[in-house]
């Protein structure tokens, strides 16, 4: 286990577990794994209550996970693709700013990156 991060949904709190092979999401006596990112190591978890969405930092980038029928879709960035310092991801921290935005601050070997929306 390399990161775990309880997060209340409805009436149920919901346990994810980061591993070196992945991520998993349930309760106590029921796991699935999340099956984009099987193949991943997690190395960070950040719950974004306002969004409802969940940020896994790995080895190999960042993923957004939301809510999507009855599973998760994860979006993904990179360094290809958006202005990440590095893929591996550290540490993740969410906060908001004076203007009510949020800032999500990712911080990888080559620097802190921080993203507002």
């Amino acid at each position: 286990m390399r990161s775990l991060l309880a997060i209340p949904k409805d009436e149920s709190e919901l346990l994810w577990v980061g591993t070196t092979q992945g991520l998993y999401v349930g309760k106590f006596d029921n796991w699935e794994s999340v099956p984009d990112l099987e193949t991943r190591t997690i190395t960070a978890l950040a719950w974004d209550g306002n969004a409802s969405s969940l940020w896994v930092g790995t080895d190999l980038g960042l993923f957004r996970l939301t809510s999507q029928d009855n599973g998760w879709k994860a979006n993904e960035c990179n360094v290809h693709n958006s202005g990440l310092g590095a893929n591996r991801v550290n540490v993740i921290a969410i906060g908001m700013d004076d203007s009510g935005e949020t800032n999500l601050w990712i911080g990888t070997p080559c620097g802190l990156s921080c993203y507002s929306y």
